[in-house]
């Protein structure tokens, strides 16, 4: 029976880490391989840019790998699920081979049919350079366990994907940042040439215009980092985004200005501390300007420089994504870094924490919703001063 390899995804957009895994299969392993992106994958239900560009993308890729072929078997404007793929190569005597990530692997079972996908096409899986993904190691054992379960034939391959995503490349898109070292030049011309990814233009105008390009960069690396950190939380991928891109946007707007536009001070803290002013005004704005409704986005801005007791998730993931962007360099902040890669919660409250002592140590006194913060989250720590 002849074998194909088939890749398989959203290719939204397609990066750096997609043009490796084709590199790696066709240097490595067959150079009969099938690109063939998702039409309405079941796992997603807000790809924003439509199923024709995303091929018009793939075809770009295959063009600098002759071997390479795209299909549009999935572009039928239909949920597509692989199994049936899988069935109409079978069908036609051709056994597929599925080219996937580690963290497909991993989450297999919330596939359609995964048995059935384990005992009857193989794959070949890569692992990306990435903390927060599957290790080699675990692959291995994964692989080693459905072969004897299922009777699989799951290759893992050695060579590691960059570490790329798509999200983050959208969200610099957002940002109109260049993305050179995420993405062949090509596909990004046809990005920039297409106007993709220009979500929240009113607000990143905004943005532009009231933001030092400092404070600008520190914007989009936070909304960044609160995505990937969300890798794990889960949370509604939009919500984190939008409190991201919005935590900052009134770090320059002084007292005098924000009361023009009919902000009303109600927190006795806001005179005596500049530093935490932004917050407030921040989260008004972000109502009445863009008319921002949900509370939780709106709570993520308001209390992302001081915290509060009882945080939700959302607040919690605002507040440690600013502490430890990418643009942090403050003593401690990979230490910081780590623990939050290891536990979400524990690394909050060294964020919490760590703010803490730093203003404790400079200015001697706090506002009064990091007291209340602390003596929520960290009360051990506290009683030990």
């Amino acid at each position: 029976m002849e074998e194909i390899y088939i890749f398989g995804g959203t290719f939204n957009p397609v990066h750096n880490g997609h043009e490796a895994i084709v590199k790696s299969v066709i240097n490595n392993y067959n150079k009969n391989l099938i690109i063939m992106p998702a039409g309405l994958p079941p796992h997603k239900n807000d790809v924003e840019v439509s199923s024709d560009i995303r091929y018009e993308m793939c075809k770009l890729l295959a063009n600098k790998f002759p071997e390479t072929k795209v299909s549009d078997t999935e572009l039928n404007g239909n949920k597509n699920y692989t199994f049936i793929t899988a069935e109409k190569f079978l069908l036609k005597n051709i056994k597929p081979c599925l080219v996937i990530g580690g963290d497909s692997l991993r989450d297999i079972f919330k596939w359609k049919k995964p048995e059935w996908l384990l005992q009857n096409v193989s794959f070949l899986v890569f692992k990306r350079k990435d903390s927060f993904s599957v290790s080699y190691s675990d692959l291995l054992e994964l692989a080693e366990k459905y072969k004897k379960l299922y009777n699989a034939k799951i290759t893992v391959a050695e060579d590691e994907i960059p570490n790329v995503s798509s999200t983050e490349i959208r969200i610099r898109k957002i940002f109109n940042l260049s993305c050179e070292n995420l993405m062949p030049l090509e596909i990004e011309r046809f990005v920039d040439e297409h106007n993709l990814y220009r979500k929240y233009i009113n607000i990143i105008d905004f943005l532009k215009n009231n933001l030092k390009e400092k404070r600008y960069i520190h914007t989009a690396n936070v909304a960044v980092t609160a995505v990937k950190i969300n890798k794990k939380l889960n949370l509604p991928q939009e919500k984190v985004i939008l409190a991201a891109i919005l935590h900052d946007m009134a770090k320059y707007i002084d007292a005098k200005t924000a009361f023009e536009k009919g902000f009303v001070a109600s927190n006795k803290d806001f005179n005596k501390y500049k530093n935490i002013r932004h917050q407030y005004v921040g989260a008004f704005l972000a109502a009445k300007l863009f008319g921002i409704e949900d509370e939780d986005v709106l709570n993520a801005v308001k209390y992302h420089t001081t915290g509060r007791a009882n945080m939700s998730m959302l607040e919690k993931l605002i507040y440690t994504a600013d502490c430890i962007e990418p643009g942090r360099n403050f003593e401690g902040v990979q230490e910081l870094r780590k623990t939050v890669e290891n536990n979400f919660e524990e690394g909050f409250k060294e964020c919490l924490y760590s703010t803490y002592f730093k203003e404790m140590q400079e200015k001697g006194e706090l506002a009064a919703k990091t007291i209340e913060a602390v003596n929520y989250y960290c009360p051990e720590k506290i009683n030990k001063i």
